[in-house]
């Protein structure tokens, strides 16, 4: 066999070898970065247990280094059967990173603050004409699990699923998110 021509294989060898050696030296890289002051914004929509309705909201996430981030969220419980609700949550999240740093799964735990409507039918009321609503607001505690995949540098989806303990509207969520990472 030429020399030459043994000299060229071996070069292009030694050039696939290194391009592949630094391409997986910045996967890892990149994956070993600290997310510390790391910020999010984005909305959310999911499904609640308790009355058996939507949920739409927004929320935040603050992240304090790659294994520890806060997320306050604001949401709203659709009206179905004659209860809604308001939601006020501040989330602690627990971020393991998998995935060269693209996805995290995070358990989750958190207070819950949630002000529900209850929604009398008129039929039960003295006048027709009038729809009487009473009010109950509860602090409690959340726990759950999610799930974070990056889409790019500044986008991410993300689901998750948790239960809020409270005195009587405790419940099941699931929801899924978008989220713009800054």
């Amino acid at each position: 066999m030429n020399t030459s021509h043994t000299n060229a294989i071996m070069g292009a060898a030694a050039r696939i070898v290194l391009f592949t050696a630094i391409l997986l030296t910045s996967f890892v890289s990149a994956a070993a970065q600290d997310v510390h002051g790391q910020k999010s914004v984005g909305l959310k929509a999911g499904y609640v247990g308790e009355n058996e309705s939507a949920l739409a909201g927004m929320f935040f996430q603050y992240s304090f280094n790659k294994h520890v981030r806060i997320a306050p969220q604001l949401g709203i419980i659709f009206r179905n059967n004659d209860k809604d609700a308001l939601t006020v949550d501040m989330d602690m999240h627990f971020p393991i990173p998998f995935g060269y740093g693209k996805s995290n799964i995070y358990p989750l735990a958190g207070l819950a603050f949630e002000s529900w409507t209850l929604h009398s039918p008129k039929s039960m009321t003295k006048d027709d004409s009038k729809d009487v609503n009473t009010h109950h607001n509860y602090l409690g505690a959340n726990a759950g699990l999610g799930f974070d995949l990056k889409c790019g540098e500044s986008l991410k989806l993300n689901i998750e699923a948790k239960y809020s303990f409270l005195k009587e509207f405790g419940g099941f969520f699931a929801y899924a998110g978008i989220a713009y990472i800054f």
